[in-house]
């Protein structure tokens, strides 16, 4: 006999797409889905479509990261609507096909993603208050789908419009909505979607928020009760802020979350995430006490990892963070310090070191006023090459690690720094690494010639001409940045160098062919000519 498939059989297909890992699986499932309607619409009545087939469905291209989901979500669930209006009462939109959409958008992190999961909220609640859809009331996992996609939004009202939503949620459930009052989640997303606001204030808001959950979960509220996730959106608010006062109120948070789970009243416990958020909090706040604090935060997550604590060992994001914090540091001394620490680290060869740990130091060194920068930068940067050789993906050198080599040599006070700083932008174009911000610090050190010889400012209009004749092969482009450096190198041989006003002027018509001039660079070019003017 012939066996033919029936609607349970095309269920379950669609089911195992939806949990397939294929990146193919919603453009399967939703093609078996229109199979499906189709062979019903010629007269195959066992293969009508139902709730479970566009559930399948919905949730396949909802989860599958797809960056046309939300889309395609919105429009199987306008869909769904259109056939049981039209006499396919088995097809009807339910709570779940709702958050299938709303968990879609939110998941896509696109402008204005989390007001269109919003919508999608308003209209359940309209279709609840006709009365002609059942099981469409939104519960707590509907709002929290629409708070979710708040607290990923990088939209400037985000924070604001998910607390408002979070007050709405308890105004409901006083009005008479069960299964809407606010939970652990509803409090973390609008946390987070404070934590990533760029308003004024908003670390004290989230913080705010987070106090007030706190003192929730304390006085027996159910559900209520902070998590990691909580506690680390909580301490990130603050780091994000960079705020004076955000490592002290970062630590008050860590010192909570450990006061309640060494009281048995938070399952909670300290991990490295937390605590990197708080070395991260201390070392953007700017506090004079910044670099010591985040020592001794790292020295006691090893303590605590030593002790058994496993979820506290450091990684790379603490050591990163705690070169940041050092690098930061305006005491005197703070780049061999810094120095000092990653070489340490880096012998210990207990945590496997990314470019974020060589960018600390070497930006630390570049601004000091270390006699013997440029070399040590040289050391660090060799040593990052041979370990990027040996297998160490994550030690790409770019370009703004040898940035800092040419910004060291251009902030020295080495008389022939022009002639270095050229040798060392000649190396790193043999090697196929060319930037016009590279470009740039060659020239800054090519300007940066007052107190030096005529002879070596002849050198270094020479060098830096040679640059700017040869622009693709030292730079790749040129910025308005480069064309005033350069005008600033002519000036300083007018006296010297007859061919300097003329070379300067085809700098600049070539600047302002390319459209790259603006004020700065008008100003020099104007001093250039007033100087020239006084000479003849």
């Amino acid at each position: 006999p012939k066996i033919f498939p029936n609607q349970v059989a095309y269920n379950t297909t669609i089911h195992a797409w939806a949990n397939s890992k294929d990146y193919k699986a919603p453009e399967k499932a939703e093609a078996l889905l229109e199979e499906m309607h189709n062979l019903y619409k010629a007269g195959n009545l066992s293969l009508r479509p139902n709730d479970v087939t566009f559930s399948n469905v919905l949730n396949t291209w909802a989860k599958s990261g797809d960056p046309r989901a939300p889309e395609r979500t919105e429009a199987l669930l306008q869909r769904m609507q259109e056939l049981h209006e039209s006499g396919y009462p088995d097809i009807q939109p339910e709570r779940v096909s709702f958050t299938c959409v709303m968990d879609a958008w939110g998941r896509s992190g696109r402008r204005g993603a989390a007001e269109r999961a919003e919508a999608i909220l308003e209209k359940m609640l309209e279709l609840h208050e006709r009365g002609n859809y059942k099981n469409v009331q939104p519960q707590v996992r509907s709002f929290n789908a629409v708070l979710n996609a708040y607290g990923r939004s990088k939209d400037r009202n985000s924070a604001e419009r998910a607390e408002a939503l979070l007050t709405r949620m308890q105004q409901l459930h006083d009005a008479g909505y069960p299964n809407v009052k606010p939970d652990v989640i509803s409090f973390t997303s609008v946390i987070q979607a404070w934590s990533n606001s760029v308003i004024s204030g908003a670390a004290s808001r989230a913080e705010s928020l987070f106090y007030r959950m706190l003192k929730l979960h304390e006085t027996g509220v159910p559900n209520m009760e902070p998590t990691v996730i909580t506690f680390s959106v909580a301490v990130n608010a603050w780091a994000n802020s960079g705020e004076y006062e955000s490592g002290i109120k970062a630590d008050e948070i860590l010192q909570i979350m450990d006061d309640l789970h060494a009281a048995g009243k938070l399952k909670a416990r300290r991990n490295n995430i937390v605590t990197n958020s708080a070395i991260r909090a201390w070392t953007r706040s700017n506090h004079p006490n910044a670099a010591n604090r985040a020592l001794e935060l790292v020295s006691d997550m090893e303590q605590r990892f030593k002790a058994g604590e496993k979820e506290m060992k450091p990684n790379s994001f603490t050591f990163s963070w705690v070169l940041a914090a050092l690098g930061n540091s305006n005491e005197p001394g703070a780049a061999t310090r810094t120095e000092t620490y990653i070489w340490e680290q880096l012998s210990r060869n207990e945590v496997q070191p990314d470019g974020f740990w060589y960018s600390r130091p070497l930006k630390a060194l570049a601004k000091s006023d270390e006699a013997d920068a440029t070399e040590r930068i040289e050391n660090l940067l060799h040593d990052m090459e041979e370990r990027y050789k040996a297998g160490n993906s994550a030690l790409s050198p770019v370009v703004f690690h040898y940035q800092y080599l040419l910004e060291a040599i251009a902030n020295s006070s080495e008389p022939n720094k022009a002639a270095r700083s050229f040798e060392a932008l000649e190396k790193l174009s043999r090697r196929g690494i060319r930037n016009h911000r590279l470009l740039n610090w060659f020239l800054r050190a090519c300007s940066y010639t007052r107190q030096i010889s005529e002879n070596d400012k002849v050198e270094a209009f020479e060098l830096a001409t040679k640059a700017m004749d040869n622009l693709k092969e030292y730079g790749n482009s040129a910025d308005p940045e480069t064309y005033r450096l350069y005008i600033i190198v002519c000036k300083n041989v007018l006296h010297s160098r007859k061919d300097a006003k003329a070379a300067a002027q085809k700098a600049y018509e070539k600047c302002c062919r390319e459209s790259q001039w603006n004020g700065s660079v008008e100003r020099v070019w104007r001093q250039l000519n007033s100087d020239s003017n006084k000479i003849k």
